[in-house]
């Protein structure tokens, strides 16, 4: 990845969600969730977690009330953190369901489900270093990460345009950009047309994760938490600032430690 970004340290981490962490950042994206559901993750990528919660490692830990999520990721200081975009009849039937994400299409317990796109660099071919990218998540480029964002700004256009769909937001994911669709029609848009709409945009040459848009995959990163692999602030991008947007050097998402803690 590029030279300027890197793994936070724990203690970094725990800053970041003690004194910069706003949740009131992510509450419009979340305004027609009833009661969202967070996931974190302690640290299964990077390896650096609290030891008091090494229970948890390579597993979620899911948090289901807004009015605790600051105080428990201060607590946690997780490596990432997610929001479910699933709304359901039941939540209780989620709590204890073990088949989270990849059943959740044909489940009859699913109401509805926000509709987002995802691009990350590394599924971007990179023409100037010609790297096998697909090693790692680590793996993406500076040319990649530039690459990511013109796609995301294509994809945008090509959802008002083409699509019709009047608020959709481009949010700097970390890695790449998520693009998510809050217009109210878009959250009961059938699962097959979910995922005609991911297949025809890979054929047109979009680098989506399909199984993120045909709703495989319920999670998505949760606007202003930090990206606990790259150190940036997970941040919705105004479309009328997105051209100028550049996250190696942007102080919107580059977070400023003490010198007490980076030493």
């Amino acid at each position: 990845m590029p030279e300027s970004m890197r793994i936070p340290s724990l203690a970094e981490r725990e800053w970041f969600y003690a004194h910069i962490f706003d949740p009131k950042e992510s509450k419009d994206f979340l305004k027609i969730y009833p009661s969202p559901v967070y996931a974190i993750d302690i640290g299964n990528e990077s390896g650096i977690y609290l030891p008091t919660f090494s229970k948890y490692l390579n597993k979620l830990v899911y948090i289901s009330k807004y009015d605790d999520i600051k105080e428990k990721l201060a607590k946690y200081a997780p490596e990432d953190v997610y929001y479910s975009r699933n709304i359901v009849k039941d939540p209780k039937i989620c709590a204890t369901c073990e088949k989270r994400s990849t059943d959740c299409p044909g489940c009859t317990n699913l109401a509805r489900q926000e509709l987002a796109f995802d691009i990350d660099s590394e599924n971007i071919k990179c023409p100037l270093c010609k790297k096998d990218k697909k090693k790692s998540i680590y793996s993406f480029c500076i040319h990649q990460l530039r690459d990511s964002k013109q796609w995301a700004i294509r994809l945008c256009t090509y959802l008002v345009e083409e699509k019709k769909y009047s608020d959709v937001r481009i949010v700097y994911s970390g890695r790449g950009y998520h693009l998510h669709v809050l217009d109210e029609d878009a959250y009961t848009l059938p699962m097959k047309d979910r995922k005609k709409m991911a297949d025809s945009l890979k054929d047109k040459g979009y680098p989506i994760d399909t199984w993120v848009t045909s709703g495989h995959i319920d999670l998505i990163r949760l606007p202003g938490s930090l990206h606990g692999l790259v150190n940036r602030i997970v941040k919705e991008i105004k479309k009328e600032k997105i051209e100028e947007f550049n996250p190696l050097d942007s102080k919107e998402v580059i977070p400023q430690y003490p010198s007490s803690i980076t030493h």
